[in-house]
């Protein structure tokens, strides 16, 4: 029977009714399918909309009208796509406390900053390596988000990181190059801030040249090279003996492969959305994806928030901490409010509140 046939579609229907279209999913797929949807909401705005001549506020943009959008523009075919979902992934994954990396984390900044102060991390992602966003004086709450005393360590000399922030987003150049971070952390309460380097293997890492030494971190998913990138390191432990900041994810998560599948699936998923209905071709590919993405095509309907809100849902009642989420237009980034996390995705809304909320510090 095709997934399409009325009785199937009905028994599809029903399950999106009566359960969580994410659930009985294990934390790691949810972050990998968070990220990646973060990753493609971050590529519409108001004039993106517009452009495809729909007139109506970012957050209402349907999964119909989103995988239009993507697909019109390739997004699909963007070199470096594998990449930046899995930075996200890493954020999404440090944000919302996951055990492993969060104590390796911890390790690195408890040797790093020489004290052991919190349990917990502070996280901001950069995103953006020349934090352009930053400039835009009604869109630089990153700066609400770190004490005026807070610090960073620059070629062993401290400098003021909110001064360190705006200067960095003209020029990367200056302070080491330390705006090439894709995420800043540091300790819960502690004052010094460490740039993060994320690639997809380990002989990608700025930090590993001495330009870009300023990078205290860095997180990789595995490597090809490493024999030939140092001569030293004929073996993995050598490697992170001499890098002692670097986290590398467990080779038995297969984390490359099944963020490829589901990127692969999201990009079947969006080009069956905008195939012609009961078609033979739609019906057979549809019916390959894993259920929650069949779910996804019965719903192309709801907005892309809608999706997003309910993959946080799924991750509280695994009894996983989401922090509060923010849409804005575009921006891609995260901030700290009386030390809750705040996700900005999108532009148009009242920063006056969140300003009035917020603690400015």
């Amino acid at each position: 029977m095709s997934l399409l046939d009325s009785n199937k579609s009905l028994l599809v229907s029903n399950n999106i009714l009566n359960n969580n279209m994410y659930y009985g999913m294990e934390a790691e797929n949810l972050l990998y399918i968070l990220s990646i949807l973060e990753i493609l909401l971050g590529q519409i705005n108001k004039d993106v909309l517009e452009k495809f001549n729909y007139d109506k506020p970012f957050e209402l943009t349907t999964l119909k009208e989103l995988s239009e959008i993507l697909l019109r523009i390739r997004f699909f075919n963007s070199f470096g796509l594998r990449g930046v979902c899995f930075e996200r992934f890493v954020y999404d994954s440090l944000i919302t406390k996951q055990s492993d990396i969060t104590q390796n984390f911890l390790k690195f900044l408890y040797k790093l900053d020489g004290i052991e102060i919190s349990d917990e991390i502070d996280v901001l992602l950069w995103g953006d390596e020349n934090g352009k966003w930053i400039r835009e004086p009604n869109l630089n709450l990153t700066l609400l988000n770190i004490f005026k005393d807070d610090l960073i360590k620059i070629s062993n000399k401290e400098y003021i990181f909110k001064n360190v922030l705006q200067n960095i987003s003209y020029s990367n150049s200056i302070y080491g190059n330390v705006g090439k971070a894709d995420l800043f952390v540091k300790q819960r309460n502690g004052k010094y801030w460490h740039g993060v380097n994320i690639k997809l293997n380990i002989e990608d890492l700025k930090m590993l040249s001495p330009k870009y030494k300023n990078l205290d971190i860095g997180v990789a998913l595995t490597t090809k090279k490493l024999n030939y990138m140092d001569s030293y390191s004929k073996n993995l432990d050598n490697f992170l003996k001499k890098y002692p900041y670097i986290y590398i994810f467990k080779n038995d998560k297969n984390f490359g492969e099944i963020l490829n599948i589901y990127i692969n699936h999201l990009y079947i998923l969006f080009k069956e959305i905008n195939c012609e209905p009961n078609t033979k071709n739609t019906n057979s590919n549809i019916s390959k994806l894993p259920l929650v993405f069949q779910i996804m095509y019965f719903n192309k309907d709801k907005n892309i928030c809608y999706f997003i809100s309910e993959l946080d849902k799924c991750l509280q009642q695994l009894g996983i901490f989401v922090p509060q989420r923010i849409f804005y237009e575009n921006i891609s980034g995260s901030f700290l409010f009386n030390n809750e996390l705040f996700c900005i995705e999108t532009k148009n809304s009242d920063f006056s509140i969140l300003k009035e909320e917020a603690s400015i510090i």
